[in-house]
């Protein structure tokens, strides 16, 4: 019956701090306006969010009280027990505010941080206040400040919800350049991107002799560490390595949007600390994964194309409409020894590498048919696999780490990740062709990039366990803390066999964008690498600037050589 007469006090600070953090979903969404429609469609969220911590702190408290020697007297509705639930509430919705502010600062524009720190600092302030005030029994007891609380704590969802939402970016100015074209003697550019890749993996492999066309781009150019940005999220960071843009700027902030019932908007950056996802699929919200064509800014792709370079990219996993993908029927051979027997209860593991390997099949097939062809100038290839596969075999590369691999599972899938590397370094021997051989130079030779977003890592105990409770034991791998990802880079002007140090995914369009002679947008957040090239090559390239490719009247050319038009959202801006 105590817990009973707890709960009333107990939901109704619940319901409060529920409301907050809705409050806080609008704040980090601030394209999302405050409608009726809105609100009506949060109270099924609301509802959820305040169920665990109105039946958890009565339930926890009755279980201590459990201990105590004089029985407990509880009213229907006390205000002590009230502004203790509130306080707890107060004081965990703090921690989630600071830790969104601080996790997802990159994903909104720098005003709407700035209003998401003060925000976090009131509700700090109310929650130390409320703490006050149940430390101190006499205060509890006098109406005065009784009706003070009941009024911040009124005031306080009021003042966040006017600083939330109905924000919108300004579009940058329209800006005529002078005659921007790249330079008449500009290389070939290929980009080779492979999601996952780390130096720390790399380098050994290369040392052991095992990636020797790794070894021949590292020998003859410069290699570093691309640094990224929390969340580790491959769609955002992927979206910035091409746009140079930080998510604020270009609009792909997550990796899923959840629609809102009635059409009420949606939510782009979903919160993090407290399952948000699982909520919103119970509170009538839909989800959908978050593609780079939102993107809100010009790629790089799209500034060559329209600038008479042509370009093309291609992703592993895509399959449009009218494209000419090449569904590979690869073997496992490659990857898993057919002679070691197959674990019971490991299958699905398969299923994973047979994805993996045939979406980067199909993509870089098609890649190296139009790098081959010669009709594009610039070939952009995208490769999830490994990172795919490192999700699930990190723990057999690494097995120290995890300390619970059995013995016949490391015996089949210990090499899987070595040599899915090996996989990778066929296919850049494809491309790289005869003049990276020894002995051999060409005078054409053209620029070769391989980057990759984010590196992995293995994942933290605590989340290891709750997966394995939820049945799933075979995920290992995680970069949502953003590990290092890497750039090796060799080619006309690139500097020789020599370590780059420490750079940003934000600089590699900067970058390319400097080796071609083209101007770098002011309103790009990352900066030319000059330390990637030589010396000769810095002194006859000053970095040339303009305000912005975004709102650029730029008078691009569209070539039919290039036999890709076009389209849609490749239409040249006049």
């Amino acid at each position: 019956m105590v817990f009973v007469r707890m709960l009333p006090a107990a939901w109704l600070a619940s319901l409060y701090a529920a409301c907050l953090l809705v409050l806080l979903i609008l704040l980090l969404n601030p394209g999302l306006a405050i409608r009726p429609a809105t609100v009506v469609s949060f109270i099924p969220l609301v509802l959820l969010l305040s169920l665990p911590t109105a039946v958890g702190w009565p339930a926890g408290y009755r279980f201590v009280r459990l201990f105590a020697r004089r029985r407990l007297r509880v009213r229907w509705f006390s205000f002590k027990y009230l502004l203790g639930f509130a306080c707890a509430n107060l004081l965990l919705v703090s921690s989630l505010y600071w830790y969104n502010v601080n996790l997802l600062q990159a994903l909104v524009p720098e005003a709407q941080a700035l209003t998401l720190r003060i925000s976090s600092g009131l509700v700090s302030l109310v929650s130390l206040g409320f703490l006050a005030i149940g430390l101190v029994k006499r205060w509890r007891s006098l109406m005065g400040v009784r009706m003070t609380c009941y009024l911040v704590a009124g005031m306080l969802p009021l003042g966040l919800g006017l600083m939330g939402g109905g924000y919108s970016q300004a579009t940058p100015p329209a800006y005529t350049p002078q005659l921007v074209a790249p330079s008449a003697d500009a290389p070939r550019l290929l980009l080779l991107g492979i999601e996952g890749a780390t130096l720390d993996q790399v380098l050994p492999l290369v040392a052991q002799g095992k990636l020797p066309w790794f070894g021949k781009l590292l020998q003859k150019g410069v290699h570093g560490r691309l640094a990224s940005f929390r969340p580790g999220v491959s769609v955002v960071a992927w979206e910035s390595l091409f746009t140079g843009k930080l998510p604020s700027r270009h609009g792909v902030l997550d990796d899923t949007r959840y629609e809102l019932p009635f059409g009420a908007g949606e939510i782009r950056v979903a919160p993090r600390g407290f399952l948000f996802r699982c909520f919103a699929s119970r509170a009538g919200m839909s989800s959908a994964p978050q593609q780079p064509s939102e993107s809100t800014a010009l790629t790089l792709v799209q500034i060559l194309d329209r600038l008479g370079y042509p370009a093309r990219i291609l992703r592993g996993g895509e399959r449009g409409e009218g494209s000419s993908w090449h569904r590979a029927k690869v073997g496992l051979d490659r990857l898993l020894d057919p002679e070691i027997p197959t674990p019971p209860d490991t299958r699905e593991l398969k299923n994973v590498l047979l994805r993996a390997l045939e979406e980067d099949e199909a993509a870089a097939t098609a890649a190296l048919e139009a790098w081959r062809e010669g009709r594009v100038r610039a070939v952009f290839l995208q490769l999830p696999g490994l990172d795919r596969v490192s999700h699930r075999f990190l723990r057999y590369a690494m097995p120290a780490s995890f300390g619970d691999v059995p013995p016949e599972e490391q015996e089949k899938y210990g090499t899987v990740l070595e040599r899915y590397y090996r996989f990778l370094d066929d296919w850049l021997g494809k491309f790289l062709g005869p003049e990276f051989r020894e002995g051999q130079a060409s005078g054409d030779s053209p620029l070769v990039l391989v980057v990759s977003p984010h590196g992995i890592e293995p994942l933290a105990l605590v989340p290891r366990l709750l997966l394995r409770l939820a049945g799933d034991r075979f995920e290992s791998g995680q970069h949502d803390r953003a590990p290092d990802g890497m750039i090796v880079a060799a080619g006309p002007g690139v500097a020789h066999g020599r370590p780059l140090g420490k750079a940003s995914i934000l600089d590699v369009t900067p970058t390319l964008l400097y080796s071609l002679r083209l101007p770098i947008g002011m309103d790009m957040d990352g900066h030319p690498l000059a330390r990637l090239f030589d010396d000769a090559f810095i002194a006859e390239r000053p970095v040339l600037l303009i305000p912005s490719y975004e709102g650029s009247r730029i008078a691009g050319r569209e070539t039919a050589a290039s036999g890709f038009p076009l389209t849609g959202a490749d239409t040249m801006v006049r």
